[in-house]
């Protein structure tokens, strides 16, 4: 689509933030510049060169020009038709937006420069953040000190000769046990050799993975009995019936602003009640009382993670929840309870103090995430195992997180079906040759279920699900 024609359909807006076009034919230096340091003075709190508004803003990727949406002044769809500058950057969400296809855009040649804007908008907080962790371990660790010390004088004092001597065998064996643990686990490797659920298995059984990191999605979730969005008769399937430019806009923060009645009216099946958490949801408790879990990526927001016990400290939830709403327009608390009643009567909750809609604390395309999603994606790099269970990597920025752990790092996908998303194609499942990327296709929870019974897990973990 040309600039002229994005011009023409300026009312429509770009809400494909969940399909973005990965095959951008504009990515060439006439319309980007590649050079990360050519930013170097653009904030993501930069005022619009032509309104001075700090709200929804944008950057010229070709010439680092800071301008508004279309939903304030429309002032960067000016530049671009201007300028033939087609490349923006949204300081709201980190999405890429190329106004000659005129939709959202995905590609590893963006990659450096989503990491630098990520950086800009982030790292501060998640600095802060590692600084306030860095000086309680600290503190910790010297009362730890202390009453180690005081601890070991008081075993002087009491213990005798013989005593001593027992607690030095007791240790010389524990030194010993350890070291032949060690030596078991090294002779398993990282490695995906034979790329079977077998292997896998063996893997974790070995505690070769200690810092595991989950990207969870809605497939986790079907046989809860919340509805998948994407697949064959799923939610999006039934609102393609309604006319809607694209299923997702039921979804969108400016269609729930101008229609708030089209989210009342179909959300209904997305809380269904007496919902129990799935072997997945389990299956995630269980790699964390194993020590192996680092963090639960999930893009649901059903709560059923929590449900089957994980930590809040161990659970990101990326796309919001829905514990909790506020009003769109003064912020507002509305009471939870009383919006889901206006969801099951397909009515409309309003601020009584305001007068706009209510709206659960779900992320909405067009909405920027948490920022304890950016924090904790840092986390990534730490990872030493990546697997990514229930989803089609389509959305992002979320999708992108498969891309931010090192580039050794094996990475296991559990899923229905397989995608054909920028993600997916970076993922090596069917090369013989790679040892890194493995690829389960089937039911979560059957999947799930016989890998637990590879492991060895089967009592521990029917005893988990029993007592929650």
């Amino acid at each position: 689509m040309s600039l002229t024609e994005a011009e023409k359909n300026k009312d429509l807006g770009g809400f494909f933030a969940v399909h973005p076009k990965y095959d951008c034919p504009h990515l060439t230096d006439e319309n980007f510049n590649r050079d990360i340091s050519f930013y170097s003075e653009v904030t993501i709190k930069s005022p619009c060169a032509d309104c001075s508004n700090v709200g929804e803003n944008w950057v010229c990727l070709k010439c680092g020009q800071v301008k508004c949406s279309r939903y304030v002044q429309e002032h960067m769809l000016m530049h671009a038709i201007e300028t033939s500058h087609g490349i923006s950057l949204s300081f709201s969400d980190l999405s890429f937006w190329c106004y000659k296809c005129d939709s959202y855009i995905s590609s590893p040649e963006l990659k450096e420069i989503l990491k630098a804007f990520q950086t800009k908008k982030f790292y501060s907080h998640s600095g802060a953040i590692q600084e306030n962790v860095k000086e309680e371990e600290e503190e910790e660790e010297e009362d730890e000190e202390a009453k180690k010390e005081e601890a070991k004088e008081e075993k002087k004092q009491e213990e005798s000769k013989e005593e001593k001597q027992q607690e030095e065998t007791k240790n010389e064996v524990e030194k010993l046990e350890k070291g032949l643990e060690e030596l078991k686990i090294a002779e398993v490797t990282k490695d995906f050799n034979r790329k079977t659920l077998e292997e896998f298995a063996e893997k974790l059984r070995a505690g070769v993975f200690k810092k595991i990191a989950i990207m969870a999605g809605a497939g986790i979730s079907v046989n809860a009995g919340i509805p998948d969005f994407r697949s064959p008769g799923g939610f999006y399937s039934k609102v393609e019936k309604l006319g809607l430019p694209y299923p997702e806009a039921v979804f969108h923060i400016q269609y729930f602003r101008e229609q708030p009645e089209l989210f009342y009216s179909l959300s209904g099946d997305l809380i269904p009640e007496n919902l129990k958490p799935t072997p997945t949801h389990y299956f995630l408790k269980l790699l964390e009382d194993k020590n192996q879990l680092m963090m639960c990526y999930t893009q649901n927001i059903d709560g059923l993670e929590k449900d089957a016990g994980l930590s809040p400290l161990k659970l990101l939830q990326a796309h919001g929840h829905f514990d909790s709403a506020h009003c769109i327009g003064c912020k507002k608390e509305y009471d939870i309870n009383d919006l889901k009643t206006h969801i099951k009567e397909s009515t409309v909750a309003y601020c009584d103090k305001c007068g706009k809609p209510a709206k659960p604390d779900v992320v909405f395309f067009g909405e920027p995430l948490p920022a304890r999603f950016q924090s904790c994606a840092f986390m990534m790099e730490e990872a030493d195992l990546l697997i990514v269970i229930g989803t089609s990597l389509v959305v992002f920025p979320f999708a992108s997180l498969a891309e931010m752990v090192s580039k050794n790092v094996p990475r296991v996908v559990i899923n229905k079906n397989l995608g054909d998303s920028e993600v997916w194609k970076g993922l090596k499942f069917k090369d013989p040759n790679d040892k890194r990327d493995v690829a389960f296709v089937g039911d979560c929870d059957e999947i799930i279920r016989e890998l637990v019974n590879l492991c060895g897990w089967q009592e521990e973990f029917e005893a988990l699900m029993k007592t929650n």
